[in-house]
Parts: C-alpha cells; structure tokens; sequence
C-alpha cells in the first residue's frame, strides 16, 4: 500500500468558464513564474563571466563598456550641496553655474511639499490644542 503524498499547494478551483473562484485566485503568494525564476538564476550564473569580459574590455580602453554598466548601477542625478535653501541661496548656485534650472526647478518643489508638511503639521498641533481647551471648558 503506498501512501499518497500531497502537495504543498492545492490545484485552484475554477468555476466552468474556467475562472478562478472566490479565495481560489491563480499562483500562491510570494511565488514566482517559472520562466522569471529561470532567468534569473541564468543570469546569476553568467556574473563572473560578465565581470571578467567587462575586464577585459577596460584593459583594452572600451570606456563604453564602463558607461553602459555605470549608467544602470549608479543612481541617476547628483547630490548637491548648497549652504542654505533660501531663495537667495538657490538663486545664487543658479548663477554660479554649481547648480542647473533643472535642479533648482526640483529642489524649489522638494521645498515647497517640505514646507506644506511643515504647515500642516503645525496646524494640526493648533486645532488638537483649541479642542482640548474647549473640552476643558465643557
């Protein structure tokens, strides 16, 4: 008598349009396509062959083969250091030539949701306060 083992995850039950049902939907969670696990690990196992072929390719000058690999490592942009984050201050990296009107397009917006946090969290500490007065009145 041989004892039948089984699996882990039940077949998903589907109705007779062949639709999953209710608390039955498709793959369990946290697990991955077959095909996506496959590549993966494919390309885990071409990494010492990738870095050695990038090697070589710098010891014979291909600085395009540095870009290409730079360009998706690293994160986009740069990091900008600015003495104050006054209008006068930006206004001034602006002219000097250490900061482009892209950058300071972004870093005015950053400021700005920056200062409506700041707003709003302060408005919020005034109207807790106002209802605790008014509830001691009470």
């Amino acid at each position: 008598m041989s004892a039948q083992i089984s699996p882990i995850f039940s077949e998903p039950k589907r109705d007779e349009h062949g639709r999953f049902l209710p608390g039955h939907g498709g793959r369990p969670p946290n697990s991955r396509n077959r095909v996506s696990s496959e590549a993966l690990a494919a390309v885990k196992s071409m990494k010492d062959e990738a870095i050695e072929r990038l090697r070589q390719r710098l010891e014979n000058n291909d600085w395009a083969a540095l870009q290409f690999v730079l360009e998706r490592v690293l994160p986009k942009g740069r990091v900008l250091e600015i003495d104050a984050t006054s209008p006068a201050a930006i206004i001034e990296a602006l002219s000097s030539g250490t900061m482009t009107t892209y950058e300071a397009a972004n870093l005015a917006k950053v400021l700005q949701h920056l200062a409506t946090i700041e707003e709003t969290t302060e408005l919020r500490k005034r109207i807790e306060h106002l209802e605790r007065v008014a509830n001691e009145k009470k």
